[in-house]
């Protein structure tokens, strides 16, 4: 589980680093303005009522007030 954790972590580090480092042809666009509008749904393995859903809760919040899109999170068994 650890290393799975740990592979999963440095793919997606990468994956940041590298983008950050290579500049959009079309320029810069605010995260604000591709999302508006749109829905972002959230498949999470916790189930309704544990702790895990405070954070699934903190973290729909605010991507619904910095991108103006509406949060769908959905909560499905082995969905990690």
């Amino acid at each position: 589980m650890n290393r799975k954790f740990a592979i999963i972590t440095g793919v997606l580090l990468l994956a940041v680093i590298v983008a950050a480092g290579c500049p959009s042809p079309a320029g810069p666009v605010a995260p604000a303005d591709f999302y508006r509008g749109k829905t972002i749904d959230i498949s999470t393995t916790g189930s309704p009522g544990s702790s895990n859903e405070l954070i699934d809760y903190v973290i729909a919040a605010y991507l619904a007030e910095d991108t103006g899109a509406n949060v769908n999170l959905t909560y499905r068994r082995g969905a990690g």
